[in-house]
Parts: C-alpha cells; sequence; structure tokens
C-alpha cells in the first residue's frame, strides 16, 4: 500500500512536470520528446508501473479510471506538443491555457489519483489487520 502511494505521488509530480516542458516547447520550439514519444501512456515510468500492477489492482474501478485518463493525458500532451513543435505556438498555448483539454484532463487526472490514493488509505487497515 505505501509503494502504491508513493507512486502515485510520482505519478502527480511527473505529469505535473509535463505543463513545464510543454510552454517551454512553445516558448522554443524544441523539446526532447517527439509528440509520439509525448503520447504513449506506456513510455513513462508511471504507465510502465500502470501496466504490471497485480491482476487485483487493475480490477478495480480507481484504476479503470486513472488509466483511461492518464492515456487522455498523453494524447493532449501530444497534440500541445505537435502544435508547439511545428511553429503553432498560439493554437499550443490555446490547447494548454485553463479550460482547454490539457487543462481540464490534468486536473481530472491529478483528482482521481488523489481519490485512489485516499481510497488506498482507507483499505490500508484492513489490509493489515488480515495479514
Amino acid at each position: 500500500m505505501i509503494k502504491l502511494c508513493k507512486q502515485i505521488d510520482n505519478a502527480r509530480a511527473s505529469h505535473g512536470a509535463w505543463k513545464a516542458r510543454l510552454a517551454y516547447a512553445i516558448k522554443s520550439g524544441v523539446s526532447e520528446f517527439t509528440p509520439e514519444l509525448a503520447g504513449a501512456d506506456d513510455c513513462c515510468d508511471f504507465g510502465r508501473w500502470l501496466s504490471v500492477l497485480p491482476q487485483e489492482t487493475q480490477g478495480t474501478e480507481y484504476f479503470e479510471t486513472v488509466r483511461t485518463l492518464h492515456a487522455q493525458f498523453h494524447k493532449q500532451a501530444s497534440v500541445v506538443l505537435g502544435l508547439a513543435l511545428t511553429g503553432h505556438r498560439q493554437l499550443a498555448e490555446r490547447a494548454m491555457a485553463p479550460g482547454s483539454g490539457f487543462d481540464m484532463l490534468s486536473a481530472d487526472l491529478g483528482a482521481a489519483l488523489n481519490r485512489w490514493k485516499r481510497q488506498l488509505a482507507v483499505a490500508a487497515p484492513s489490509i493489515r489487520h488480515t495479514r
């Protein structure tokens, strides 16, 4: 349970860093990532970690919500990055602006990660008592 919570905290931090990466790409026109790589939800540490969780964890409502939002987040990041790298700075800025798909998915993913973490904390006492 502690490891799950730590991974969720790591995911929040690393996916929060995408805003800074994308803002830099918009400003500079360069990125260490390609849009294809940014759009692949299984290429980040969190995405790889999600795919190897035990089956009983993968079958939960929280997992499914996070997995879906995570994939959508990466697709939106790819769109923003693609616009930034092809010189469409204003479109990229709008694609990241408050209320945009990227902004809403970022917030939804963060909220889903928080709900999952709270659910794990509630389940922890029963897990400890069964051992």
